[in-house]
């Protein structure tokens, strides 16, 4: 039976070379020159063995200097390997340079690409210029395995993540034993592989979401632009109205509408990632803001009683939160005149009577937000509120 290998990497790291030992012949041209594509698939028999190993060429992490179309570059792969089950996935990194962010974005990239855990079910990483590493070493007698385990940082991560599946190359060797042993090596580490996984396929639904996921990443700085417009665009639409303008209500209702619309755009093309929470967060507070005035024209706000939600289960004004801090939404709590807020995982109900400070300090708030101009308060406001909490325990 053939053993297909896929074999992915930063072009550079020596993909092309590793391709043509692991084949015993010289059939990929560094990169990529010659090759059309981004797949290029090459079979020969090695040791035996039918060996049907199969290039990802020029993946990279989209970026500035990388612009990528991501979703034609996934469409692409999936077109090339849609009926090919991979006995391994093999990584390949180059050995004597730094662990640098490139490198990282690309191990991104095959797990976004792959899934993630492709390296460490599937993965064995090979490290070109073995030469080099043979040169290093030869002072302390260190072995590759020993170095390997020797490691730190995220090389140690990865090499862990993978379980040291991983084989030193020298693709510049002429010599057969050197080039034998090296792919038997690779071939026992495949063998691992084998006995603990079904082959790996790129139909596994679990990729999907890590796709999505990248996908929507490269789309945030355009939907977060897109998204600070249409808060500017409210925000002056704001400033010019008036209360005392006929048609204040409607508009109010039209600044709303715009936003619900853009909010619905911004959810589907998230794809349920959450990459766009930040951004749907902005979006919701100006939605409240919106919901405030149109309740303060109908007159259903009170100012007795007021609701502070909040995604966190941190207090909503914590200056060290790193959640989106949401307006506050008032109810009438049967005028009895207390203060509630609520969050994900507490609910607290504070008598006004013993809080006269921070019932005022929401009142100012509530307005504030209205007008747009609220902030996160200072830690002042947290003390008073936690001495508030101990008072108020009292009661319950």
């Amino acid at each position: 039976m053939a053993r297909n290998l896929l074999i992915v990497g930063r072009d550079g790291n020596g993909k092309s070379s590793t391709a043509n030992s692991i084949l015993g012949e010289k059939f990929f041209l560094p990169n990529s020159s010659g090759t059309s594509g981004l797949v290029d698939i090459k079979t020969s028999p090695v040791n035996d063995r039918q060996v049907i190993l199969t290039k990802i060429c020029g993946l990279e992490y989209p970026s500035l200097d990388f612009p990528v179309d991501i979703e034609k570059t996934f469409y692409d792969i999936d077109k090339a390997l849609n009926s090919i089950s991979f006995a391994a996935v093999i990584v390949v990194l180059k050995y004597g340079v730094r662990f640098t962010k490139q490198e990282q974005d690309a191990i991104l990239m095959i797990k976004s690409t792959f899934g993630f855990d492709v390296i460490k079910k599937h993965g064995v990483i090979v490290l070109t210029y073995g030469d080099s590493f043979k040169l290093d070493m030869e002072e302390n007698d260190l072995t590759f395995e020993d170095w390997c385990r020797g490691q730190s940082g995220q090389v140690r991560e990865l090499f862990d993540e993978c379980g040291y599946r991983c084989v030193l190359f020298n693709n510049r060797t002429k010599d057969g034993s050197i080039l034998n042993d090296q792919q038997e090596k690779l071939f026992s580490a495949i063998a691992k592989i084998q006995t603990t996984v079904d082959p790996y396929s790129v139909n596994d639904q679990k990729i999907k979401y890590t796709r999505n996921k990248i996908i929507v990443m490269c789309k945030l700085p355009e939907l977060e632009k897109k998204t600070d417009e249409i808060i500017n665009k409210i925000g002056e639409s704001l400033s010019k109205l008036s209360k005392t303008d006929s048609g204040y209500k409607a508009s109010l209702e039209s600044l709303l509408k715009e936003h619900d619309k853009h909010k619905a755009y911004l959810q589907q093309e998230d794809m349920n990632t959450e990459v766009l929470k930040l951004v749907l967060d902005r979006m919701h507070v100006t939605q409240m803001r919106l919901e405030i005035l149109i309740q303060m024209d109908e007159q259903t706000i009170k100012d007795e009683d007021f609701v502070i939600v909040c995604d966190s289960d941190q207090i909503p004004w914590d200056p060290d939160s790193q959640v989106s801090i949401y307006p506050v939404t008032a109810t009438d709590q049967n005028n009895q005149g207390w203060v509630q807020y609520l969050t994900a995982s507490v609910i607290q109900t504070i008598p006004i009577r013993l809080l006269i400070k921070v019932y005022n300090y929401m009142k100012n708030m509530v307005s504030n937000i209205a007008q747009g101009s609220w902030v996160q308060s200072s830690t002042t406001d947290q003390e008073l509120l936690d001495s508030a909490l101990d008072e108020n325990d009292k009661y319950i």
